[in-house]
């Protein structure tokens, strides 16, 4: 760890304000010397005017850290007679060894007179003393964020590129900075290494201690954090760093957050209904994984969950791998799957109504049914009335003739309803 302002000796440093009629600009050291009016100031004034409000940490949260000399936080203002003209805030990630510049701003109207450059001079010492082995930056993606009051990302690019900082080939998006702000897409990262590759493992080390300090995220619960991440998994490694005018060679990450967080429960369910060994678990995940990483890079696939079942048992079957017994699956889950008007199964059994009530039916009912059938008979189910295959998709995928598929698929149908048939008696 490194001491609060370091690099800022006697918490300035003096330098021309190149364009500007009133002298120098000096930079003051905002932690080690914390002063809560020039704060405010510089925050209504230079940092407001630059960030939409997503983008920019609350007031109170960034005073908080710098009063209390927070380890983890640089921050500096720069000032022309006595008027905060700039601001930089750097966070450093201690595992990942990452410094994080989270803003560099200047005051409207005093872009391009050298202010931000005389603050970037302070970065390297600030890094050194985070014991970093690169510098970020986030700039809005000029595809998706157009010039606007907030600035010009174009124009952000080609400063950070006069200041020696490479673009990362890799989408991303920013988590939540503040408490109700929405995470922001359409994000590059920048990297400031001295060479002109960066290690992958150190790259997604800080995009997982980012996302976790600011969103305490759970990569098994939010599918599109799991998404940023498989479409990282799939670079190259080192990543080549890209000049930043560069950024039209940069993917769009594409995840449909709502569609994936819908059909993963259903995945897993039908996975832990067809009950594989430990081996078909493992390798469900990294199925599952291979399909987020084909989305988030564009790819179209409106059914994600027939796409990755699927896959798992075209795996499971190269692999060599048998259905076992399993334990019970999640009855919650089955609850949210089997349940209601969007009940998946329940167009067949509707046709020929049961002699049971609807309370009847429950997901632990429904699961015991299910595993009661053998192999076979429960796969061609979970194919087609679960993962919603079509008749020729389960055939080529099965190797079973389709006469012989429908009649195991109708019997294992009549079995469940039988099953369930007699619980209610």
């Amino acid at each position: 760890m490194r001491a609060a302002g370091a690099g800022l000796e006697d918490g300035r440093v003096s330098a021309p304000a190149v364009g500007s009629p009133r002298g120098h600009v000096q930079v003051h050291d905002l932690v080690a010397d914390y002063d809560p009016d020039l704060f405010r100031r510089a925050y209504e004034e230079v940092l407001e005017p630059n960030f939409p409000t997503d983008e920019l940490e609350t007031a109170e949260s960034l005073a908080g850290r710098m009063a209390s000399g927070d380890p983890s936080t640089f921050a500096a203002v720069a000032l022309t007679d006595g008027t905060p003209v700039g601001v930089m805030i750097a966070d450093s990630f201690p595992d990942s060894r990452v410094l994080l510049l989270s803003y560099l701003a200047v005051r409207p109207g005093q872009r391009g007179g050298g202010i931000g450059s005389t603050l970037l001079r302070v970065l390297p010492t600030w890094r050194e003393r985070a014991d970093a082995v690169v510098a970020v930056a986030e700039v809005e993606d000029p595809r998706f964020h157009s010039a606007g009051p907030h600035g010009d990302p174009v124009k952000r690019l080609r400063f950070y590129g006069r200041a020696g900082f490479r673009l990362v080939p890799s989408p991303f998006v920013q988590p939540r900075v503040r408490p109700g702000a929405e995470r922001v897409g359409g994000m590059l990262l920048l990297a400031a290494t001295g060479d002109e590759t960066l290690p992958r493992q150190t790259l997604r080390d800080f995009v997982t201690e980012y996302y976790t300090d600011s969103e305490a995220v759970d990569e098994a619960e939010d599918m599109a954090y799991a998404g940023l991440l498989a479409r990282l998994d799939h670079e190259p490694d080192p990543l080549v760093l890209l000049a930043p005018e560069q950024y039209a060679e940069v993917p769009p990450l594409r995840v449909d957050a709502e569609l994936l967080r819908r059909d993963y429960p259903g995945t897993a369910v039908a996975a832990r209904l067809l009950a594989v060994d430990d081996r078909g678990v493992a390798l469900l995940d990294e199925v599952w994984q291979r399909v987020l990483a084909r989305m988030a890079a564009g790819e179209e696939l409106p059914r994600p969950r027939r796409t990755v079942l699927a896959e798992f048992l075209a795996r499971l079957s190269a692999d060599g791998l048998v259905f076992v017994s399993a334990e019970p699956g999640d009855a919650s889950v089955l609850a949210d799957w089997f349940a209601g008007e969007a009940d998946p199964w329940a167009g067949w059994w509707r046709e020929t109504p049961p002699s049971w009530g609807a309370e009847v039916t429950t997901p632990e009912r429904l699961e015991r049914a299910v595993r009661r059938l053998p192999p076979l008979p429960r796969l061609l189910l979970l194919l087609s009335d679960v993962v919603g295959l079509t008749l020729p998709e389960a055939v080529e995928l099965t190797g079973q003739a389709p006469e012989h598929y429908l009649g195991i698929l109708e019997a294992a149908r009549m079995e469940v309803v039988a099953f369930l048939d007699e619980s209610a008696r």
